[in-house]
């Protein structure tokens, strides 16, 4: 019956570490330390005590939590060919003991690992949200982060300080720029007014650009750039 038990768990959870307790030494008949999925990560570890009899007994209970206590292990299950009233439909809880009819043990036992996998999850997240937290607070309050903090600030007052630099001199370089298409413009009428001078006023055809509404904005911009 152990024989066949450990095959069982061996074949059904391969991550597992399923260890038989040789015939002579007192503890349970087979000892199966839980994996995660990985098989990096211990959840827990669960006994096994085998019975092949006729009968219920009650002590089997209080044996099998002494060794657990001894074993530091985190579920105990007795598979038993007699059953108790608690386990009538197959599974039970006996005082705090799992105990299962042989064609159940593989149904409870996988019940019982997903749970401790589960709870070693929870666990393992908690713990890391906790310290988390305490490592950003830890950052956030250190002299390594307001110096971070400072070093963005001096570089965007620098960025800042250079675009309106570059601001001022693009302006004084686009307003020179502008004065010089002013002064062509200006020369350009001027060559143009002296040539009409010269063959008559309706000789040469009325050029675009160079009539008097645009003339007239020139020289108010002149008169501005003056004062």
């Amino acid at each position: 019956m152990e024989l066949d038990l450990e095959n069982s768990l061996k074949v059904n959870f391969q991550n597992d570490d399923i260890q038989p307790v040789a015939k002579g030494i007192k503890g349970a008949d087979v000892k199966q330390i839980v994996k995660s999925p990985s098989g990096k990560t211990v959840c827990g570890t669960i006994l096994w005590e085998l019975k092949r009899t006729k009968a219920w007994t009650q002590g089997w209970v209080t044996k099998l939590k002494e060794d657990v206590r001894k074993e530091g292990a985190d579920v105990a299950v007795i598979v038993s060919t007699a059953l108790p009233e608690d386990a009538r439909n197959g599974i039970g809880n006996v005082d705090g003991v799992w105990v299962a009819g042989n064609a159940q043990a593989i149904t409870l036992a996988t019940l019982l690992r997903d749970t401790l996998i589960k709870v070693t999850y929870q666990k393992t997240a908690s713990a890391h949200q906790g310290r988390k937290a305490d490592l950003i607070y830890d950052f956030v309050t250190s002299r390594q982060f307001v110096q971070q903090i400072e070093a963005i600030v001096e570089s965007y007052s620098e960025m800042n300080s250079q675009i309106a630099k570059e601001r001022v001199a693009y302006e004084r370089l686009w307003k020179a720029r502008e004065a010089q298409l002013q002064r062509i413009v200006l020369s350009a009428a001027s060559v143009y007014g002296s040539m009409q001078g010269l063959v008559g006023g309706n000789a040469l055809p009325q050029l675009k650009g160079l009539d008097l509404p645009l003339l007239e904005l020139i020289d108010d911009n002149e008169a501005l750039n003056l004062k």
